[in-house]
């Protein structure tokens, strides 16, 4: 089983197809296959222990994360800014490619 997730972790070789025509085979340095099952299970394992240590209320399903918090006091914004910048440097220094959204802010 270990050497079977190993060779599914690493040395992956991809191709462009279309038609009947097809790119050259480049290596994947990180991350899995798009769209596998195993790797959501694999991203879940990896994140959900980096989720335990933030502040702010989050929220994971398959490859997504929802981090948010009421903002009630002037420290508020910078503790949510705090995690981000946790989870995000967390992700980051592994290798693995991030989009990070900032909603508009709105008032109630």
């Amino acid at each position: 089983m270990q050497n079977w997730l190993r060779g599914f972790l690493i040395d992956r070789k991809f191709c462009v197809r279309n038609g009947k025509s097809e790119s050259a085979r480049y290596s994947s340095p990180s991350g899995v296959s798009q769209g596998s099952v195993l790797g959501s299970l694999l991203f879940v394992v990896y994140v959900n222990g980096r989720l335990g240590q933030l502040c702010s209320p989050s929220f994971m399903y398959a490859d997504d994360i929802k981090v948010w918090r009421t903002i009630e006091s002037v420290n508020d914004p910078n503790s949510l800014q705090a995690d981000l910048n946790n989870l995000g440097g967390h992700l980051g220094s592994s290798g693995q490619h991030r989009k990070v959204c900032y909603p508009a802010l709105e008032e109630c």
